[in-house]
This record gives C-alpha cells, sequence and structure tokens, in this order.
C-alpha cells in the first residue's frame, strides 16, 4: 500500500492523522489555559487542519511543508505568521512522539525571525499626543478623555493594551499605592506589581472614583472599550509621531524611560 499524498511505500495502515496531533496541541493549550488559545484555533481551523489534517502523520515529509510555506506566500501571508502556523504543527508532532503515537516527525525549517521593532516616543511628544487627545469631546463612540488617561497609563507603566483596558479596581491597593496585575491575567503567569505615585497616582485616583459597575477603572459611558487604536491612529496622524505600532512603541518608551533613569533590567 502506498500513501495517497506523498506515494511512499507504507508497512502498515497508519491510524494517526496530522488531525490527531492538532488536537492534542489544542487540548494542551487548554488544559494550560494559555491565552494564546484562541490564534491557535485559528491558525490549526483555518490553515492547518484544510491541508494537513486527512493527511498520515507518520507519512508527511519536508517537501510537504515547503509545499505549504509555498501555497502560503502565495496566499498573501507573511513569513511571520507563516511561521506561527508551522511552529502549531510541529508542537503537534513534538506531542505525538512524546505519547508514542508516532515513531517519527518531519524536520519543519521555520522562516528566520525578523528583526526587533525598535522605536519610542520622546517625553514631548507624548505630551503632543495628551493634548490632543484631551482636547476631543466626548461622543457617542469616541471620547478623547478617556483614550487621554489609558494612553497615559500605558506610558507610565509598560502594560499592554488588553491589560490596561482591563485595570480593575480591585487590582488596586489603596493604602500601597500599587497596581497588580493578576498572574492570570499577565502573559508570563506572574503578577505584575506598579508603584503608582505623582500624577500617575492622581490619574488612578480619579479613576476609581469613576469606575463602572463593573469596577473598571477605564470605560465609554459605563460601558468596556474593546479598542481604542482607531482614534489613536488619527491623533497620531495630527501631531506627526508614527503611528505604526502605537502601543507597542509605548511599551518601548517606558523600558527606555527606564534605563535612561539607570533603573536595571532586572528591577
Amino acid at each position: 500500500m502506498h500513501c495517497q499524498h506523498c506515494g511512499s511505500k507504507m508497512k502498515n495502515t497508519p491510524t494517526v492523522k496530522v488531525s490527531d496531533l492538532l488536537a492534542l496541541v489544542q487540548r494542551d493549550y487548554r488544559e494550560k489555559e494559555k491565552r494564546s488559545l484562541y490564534l491557535v484555533n485559528l491558525y490549526i481551523n483555518n490553515q492547518l487542519l484544510p491541508y494537513f489534517g486527512d493527511r498520515s502523520a507518520a507519512y508527511l515529509l519536508e517537501r510537504n511543508i515547503d509545499e505549504y510555506k509555498d501555497k502560503r506566500l502565495g496566499e498573501g501571508a507573511s513569513k511571520v505568521t507563516i511561521s506561527r502556523e508551522l511552529q502549531v504543527l510541529k508542537r503537534g508532532f513534538n506531542l505525538g512522539l512524546k505519547r508514542r503515537l508516532i515513531k517519527t516527525a518531519p524536520f519543519i525549517e521555520l522562516f528566520p525571525e525578523p528583526e526587533p521593532r525598535e522605536g519610542h516616543y520622546e517625553y514631548e511628544e507624548f505630551l503632543k499626543f495628551i493634548e490632543v487627545a484631551r482636547s476631543i469631546p466626548a461622543s457617542k463612540n469616541f471620547d478623547g478623555q478617556v483614550v487621554a488617561d489609558i494612553v497615559y497609563f500605558a506610558y507610565f507603566s509598560g502594560w499592554r493594551l488588553s491589560e490596561c483596558l482591563g485595570l480593575h479596581k480591585d487590582w488596586i491597593k489603596v493604602k500601597e499605592q500599587l497596581a497588580i496585575l493578576p498572574a492570570k491575567k499577565h502573559k508570563n503567569k506572574r503578577p505584575k506589581i506598579l508603584p503608582l505615585d505623582g500624577e500617575l497616582w492622581e490619574l488612578v485616583s480619579l479613576r476609581l472614583s469613576q469606575c463602572n459597575n463593573d469596577g473598571l477603572l477605564f470605560h465609554r459611558n459605563g460601558k468596556p472599550i474593546k479598542s481604542i487604536r482607531r482614534l489613536c491612529l488619527t491623533i497620531c496622524q495630527s501631531v506627526g509621531i508614527d503611528s505604526a505600532h502605537f502601543f507597542h512603541n509605548l511599551r518601548r518608551s517606558f523600558r527606555t524611560n527606564l534605563g535612561r533613569a539607570g533603573i536595571d533590567d532586572q528591577t
């Protein structure tokens, strides 16, 4: 008997398909409560399963991986995206080996990782953004004051956008003047502790007194904020600063400012 996909002669009829290995990945991510499960499911359901799912895991060859790369590149996918998809496939084979479902795995070569993005905002640029944001009157869909407060908090905390939008009153220790991001909300599964002082503490104190019924400090007319990217893009264009990777740049600005202040990485 020969494999219908690669033509290789098969000694025994294989029973483990690539779809079985991808299911192991999904289970692994669910059990470990990884926040990237949503993306992994997208990679599997939209790309990996349709292309590899029915294939025999034991007879998947390196050239099949190369054919997948060519197909995805032809569809306009970036090399970074393709590598992320193949990392999921590779994880599936590793889990299959550990569980002794398969005896071999193909060599899955990823594209080289791009150079880390660089960029930060100087304090003067940051102040221009805040000034313009605060001048935008509140409406049904936009609230410049709230956006300014979120960006202000992000600039002086280094928190991710999702972490800032989820800032909850229970995370604020008023007596100690601390904001503590719970471990389950942090990408690295460790609590993140932020001392609050000066204007940052004044902002948080004001937001505490105005939180919504669910305890969120940042909200729009009492409702959770899903995204502020579009308004941030408009403001960046207005003040003439780079809008690409805006919140990543805010995090880099935080790290740059710490370095300039002589604070070491461990601290």
